[in-house]
């Protein structure tokens, strides 16, 4: 070995004298016991550059294996490369050298940025135009599909130019063992065409799929005769659906396809703005599914949700018990998260309808990751205080609202009439608690709206589901919500046996409003011994005791933004205060077995 100081300004080493084959023994034996390659870079650093093989060093290789693979038992590859400035291509260049026939899971992330050796943590990602950089990426997936036929899973990220979707769809209707296809982007977008999306449907042993689109489905010519003359025998196998579009629209379309009654998971994320009225209709899509009886997870996130007439001075609708109902016929769910910026109607009720329907429900969240409220442009609820009924609406949009609802198919009259409480969101009882509220409540923002959820009922919630782990619901926590003289027990408890208390792993209560953190804690050690971590959502995890004036906010906002950390703190709270409490009801409980 020796260094060619001349060529690099710092050490490299190189091969001083021509190798052979037997030169190699040993680093050939080690390379047999290879399984898998992790390559994880963000920026190399010009030292380390220096490690890297030289081209030539493969080709070297490619001679003395004679088309053996360098490495023929690894089955796993995973490589993530940021910075496409440096020298870490070379590492894939020579894939016909490195992997072999064995391989059966390939991962590649390609994010391309400005060429800078000091850019931020968090660049903006940018297109790879690097031409240089998309030929590598191109000829790396061209010999995939050569070299490695019996490939299973293939996660790319990747941003997607024409070039890259062309060869990524010739590399995927080239692989028939396919079971995991993830396509992905920083764009939230990768194209599928229709030929990749029937040769994916087509596959008898696909588990996972995981898509992002920018538009909506394929007209049916673009398909040719399939896959709409093979009915029953589409996506047979497939377990765990992933899809991020911009509606709820393309993931209906795209489960119509999904024959398989072995859907297990479902997650589906959407970048642009939903209509309030085809939130149902996606629900009544799913409950409807052939995998309905074993559906178990189903994950939905959706960023922004309208009215359909158009008004913005009024929020949408909110997500209650009638916009649920099809998703009763989910008896195995499991995992519910629902990440829909909209108003939820929430009341003790749904609650105990939840508990009695889903008896397997370990995780639920409704509505709490990014609640109603928090965002700038968030109108009031029609029919809560804050809420200007009086705003003007053009007799043009009523007209094109009211067209939209003749002839809809499901026959519900309007937003409001297809998922209201009978035209009615609050009933005379809470009207009268919204007079009883503490004045803090008059601190928060004007499309805030307490839930009709009390702690009562959120314990007895807890209670009776035996398996739950996690929970996020907005609930109202202050005294008037719950009577500590009171409290919960199971229901249909055996007589004499005491109550089993869950242990949560994590509780999240998004803008629930809460006066005592020590009267909740003492009531929830009833019925839960221990919360693992109450979850704080990013818009809160402002100290509450920094000074965070603003003068370019108005007072109102900045005595909102206020008070939600307040309720933050006292959350925090509860969990300290929970498991000291569970230990005062032991002890008490130990004391009346003496006595």
């Amino acid at each position: 070995m020796g260094v060619d100081k001349a060529a690099l300004s710092e050490p490299s080493p190189i091969f001083q004298e021509p190798v052979q084959q037997s030169d190699l023994t040993r680093f050939l034996a080690n390379a047999q016991r290879v399984r898998v390659i992790n390559h994880y870079l963000w920026q190399t650093s010009r030292k380390l550059e220096q490690h890297y093989a030289a081209p030539s060093a493969y080709d070297f290789l490619a001679d003395v294996l004679q088309s053996q693979p360098l490495l023929p038992n690894v089955q796993v590859v995973q490589c993530s490369i940021i910075d496409i400035q440096d020298n870490t291509y070379i590492f894939l260049r020579s894939v016909h050298v490195l992997f072999g026939p064995r391989l059966r899971t390939l991962s590649l992330s390609f994010v391309g940025y400005a060429p800078s050796k000091l850019f931020p943590l968090s660049p903006p990602p940018q297109l790879l135009d690097n031409v240089d950089s998309e030929d590598e990426i191109v000829c790396i997936l061209s010999k995939v599909k050569q070299l490695v036929p019996g490939l299973q899973n293939i996660h790319l990220f990747l941003e997607p130019s024409s070039h890259i979707v062309k060869a990524v769809s010739s590399m995927i209707c080239g692989l028939n063992n396919l079971t995991s296809v993830h396509l992905n982007s920083s764009s939230d977008k990768f194209p599928l065409t229709p030929q990749v999306f029937v040769h994916l449907a087509l596959l008898p042993d696909l588990r996972t799929l995981q898509v992002s689109s920018d538009r909506v489905f394929w007209r049916q010519g673009e398909f040719g005769p399939l896959p709409y003359t093979l009915r029953g025998r589409t996506f047979p196998a497939l377990r765990r659906f992933i899809v991020k579009t911009p509606t709820l629209h393309l993931p209906v379309q795209l489960l119509q396809f999904v024959t398989s009654p072995h859907l297990v998971q479902i997650y589906v994320t959407t970048t642009g703005m939903v209509l309030r009225r085809d939130i149902r209709p996606f629900f009544a899509a799913i409950a409807t599914h052939p995998s309905r009886k074993t559906l178990h997870t189903l994950w939905v996130e959706v960023r922004s949700v309208v009215r359909s007439d158009g008004r913005t001075y009024v929020a949408p609708s909110p997500i209650c018990e009638k916009t649920l109902a099809p998703l009763w016929g989910l008896p195995m769910i499991q995992d519910l998260v629902l990440d829909i910026h909209c108003p939820f109607d929430v009341d003790d009720a749904l609650l105990r309808k939840i508990g009695t329907t889903w008896v397997c429900i370990e995780s639920l969240h409704l509505g709490v990751q990014s609640p109603w409220g928090t965002g700038e442009q968030d109108a009031p609820v029609e029919g809560c205080p804050g809420a200007d009924s009086g705003s003007p609406i053009t007799p043009a949009l009523v007209l094109e609202d009211d067209a939209e609802a003749e002839v809809e198919e499901d026959g519900e009259e309007d937003e409001d009439e297809e998922d209201g409480d009978d035209g009615s969101v609050m009933d005379e009882d809470d009207e009268n608690s919204e007079d009883e509220d503490d004045i803090d409540m008059d601190d928060m923002s004007c499309g805030w709206r307490r839930s009709r959820a009390t702690l009562s009922g959120l314990a007895e919630f807890i209670s009776s589901c035996h398996l739950l782990r996690n929970l996020g619901v907005a609930f109202s926590a202050d005294a008037s919500s719950f009577s500590p003289d009171k409290p919960t027990t199971r229901p249909n408890a055996a007589s004499g046996r005491p109550n089993r208390r869950q242990t949560l792993t994590g509780l999240s209560p998004g803008l629930s409003p809460i006066d005592d953190p020590f009267a909740v804690a003492a009531f929830l050690s009833n019925v839960c011994d221990k919360i693992g971590y109450v979850e704080i959502e990013p818009w809160l995890m402002l100290d509450p005791e920094e000074d965070d004036h603003d003068p370019l906010l108005p007072d109102r906002e900045q005595a909102w933004w206020s008070q939600a950390r307040k309720y933050r703190a006292r959350w925090e709270s509860v969990q300290e205060l929970l498991p000291k409490f569970t230990a005062i009801r032991e002890q008490e409980r130990r004391w009346r077995a003496r006595n």
